[in-house]
């Protein structure tokens, strides 16, 4: 009876200890996810080849990854009609961002709903140290963009002591009308991959890999 009830016991800690390590591991990789915003980074400081671009496509068009693609750089804004100018990181996203994790924006909408073409999201200290509020229309680059709302919680940005900059939000649909990518800019390109089957995202990072090598 006593050697029963130990194999039984034994038997329900290993149950327990698996659960807490798929409870834990669950958690990690959320986590993970969230703060990263994609299963699969691919990252450069130059535009992706063609090839690799192309590789991308084929996983969308053969369901087995969502995208998302960003571009990210520092520049100098300026508000309309003033003479005060701040220094931000420009963080450019398409419709489909995030992939993973969230952008809490202080009205409360979600982040694709608000970030339409000829306007700005951005982050608290742009409205405080430019003493600007929604409505502002600020200079970027070579256009004029209107400041729509703010950020209150960025899930890839939780800590940004080493930012040289606070973060403002543009629509990819204003990219081109920036003029701020071209030879010479110190700019961030990233394409983010939320995989289908979590099963095949080492496969597909390494495939993409032989490619970007």
């Amino acid at each position: 009876m006593t050697f029963v009830l130990c194999v039984a016991l034994s038997i329900a800690t290993l149950i327990a200890l698996n659960s807490f390590k798929r409870d834990v591991n669950r958690s990690l990789l959320n986590d993970a996810q969230a703060l990263h915003g994609g299963d699969i980074i691919l990252h450069s400081h130059y535009p992706f080849s063609d090839a690799l671009r192309r590789a991308v496509s084929e996983l969308e068009v053969q369901k087995r990854a969502d995208k998302t693609e960003t571009y990210e750089f520092y520049t100098v804004i300026r508000p309309a009609g003033k003479e005060e100018t701040l220094l931000v990181n420009i963080k450019v996203v398409d419709s489909s961002y995030p992939l993973y994790g969230t952008v809490t924006l202080r009205s409360g909408r979600d982040l694709q709903k608000v970030l339409k073409p000829g306007s700005i999201v951005a982050a608290p200290e742009v409205i405080t140290r430019l003493s600007i509020s929604p409505g502002t229309r600020l200079h970027i680059g070579q256009t004029a963009l209107e400041m729509v709302d703010s950020v209150e919680y960025e899930s890839t940005r939780p800590i940004s002591f080493f930012s040289f900059g606070p973060r403002v939000f543009v629509s990819a649909a204003d990219l081109e009308s920036l003029h701020l990518l071209g030879t010479g800019s110190r700019s961030e390109y990233e394409i983010l991959l939320k995989v289908n089957d979590p099963g095949s995202v080492q496969a597909i990072a390494d495939e993409l890999g032989r490619l970007a090598r």
